[in-house]
């Protein structure tokens, strides 16, 4: 059974302009931004991930402490993804030629086009979790990169 929608979070409301007005939550935990390093035990490319979409995140202001985890498992989503695609590459293709016991050939898809498949499912979801997506941003407004918000002495 559905719940319906999920809750925006209150910083995201803010952001976009609180379009329902309805009164915005005051008592919403505040988590402190995410200042952490990669943690240790991830993959290289999950590393690597981790170090792009951290800062890029920060720099947004939309990652805290508590996001670790999901930051975490959406960089090991993509070290899945490059290791399925590196497989493909040393394979040389995306299907196999079989012979069933009929004697007639079939084509099979190599297994790591699974593995890639099911990566940018997951890929995809916490992209969109984090406003990574261009759909995703499309529903938050913001002031540019350093800019005042000229209204913002007016309503503060």
């Amino acid at each position: 059974m559905s719940k319906g929608r999920k809750p925006k979070p209150t910083r995201i409301k803010e952001i976009e302009g609180n379009a329902g007005k309805r009164p915005l939550r005051e008592r919403e935990p505040k988590p402190r931004e995410l200042t952490a390093a990669a943690p240790k035990h991830l993959r290289p490319a999950a590393r690597q991930a981790w170090k792009v979409w951290a800062t890029q995140l920060q720099r947004a202001g939309v990652v805290t402490e508590i996001d670790a985890a999901a930051l975490e498992v959406l960089c090991e989503a993509y070290a899945d993804l490059r290791e399925a695609r590196a497989e493909l590459k040393r394979f040389g293709a995306d299907y196999y030629e079989t012979t069933n016991q009929h004697g007639s050939t079939m084509y099979r898809a190599h297994p790591a086009l699974a593995a890639v498949r099911d990566a940018d499912r997951r890929i995809r979801a916490w992209l969109s979790e984090f406003g990574m997506t261009p759909s995703a941003r499309s529903r938050v407004d913001t002031a540019g990169d350093g800019e005042e918000d000229p209204a913002a002495e007016f309503f503060s």
